[in-house]
């Protein structure tokens, strides 16, 4: 589970989620689940400690720059009257 229910990327999340497609999910309790089958403990836990440095990484990141919603144009109150 992430601190208060929150990741600090969302965006990188759902990317990791993408790339490790099939291996990871994310469960409606904000539980993120790791299916691999590794051989033996050793493994186990060299594996783990790459994916949590990974997500460290993406939660580090700054999100991507969201782009202001595109205005629509303003109508000119002459522009009516213009037409006719």
């Amino acid at each position: 589970a992430f601190h208060h229910d929150r990741f600090a990327n969302p965006a990188g999340l759902v990317e990791f989620l993408q790339r490790h497609a099939g291996t990871a999910k994310l469960r409606p309790d904000q539980r993120l689940v790791i299916m691999r089958g590794w051989e033996d403990t050793r493994d186990r836990l060299r594996g783990i400690g790459a994916l949590l440095r990974d997500l460290a990484a993406i939660a580090a990141a700054p999100p991507p720059s969201v782009a202001p919603p595109a205005t629509p144009p303003q109508k000119r109150a002459g522009a009516a009257l213009q037409r006719r």
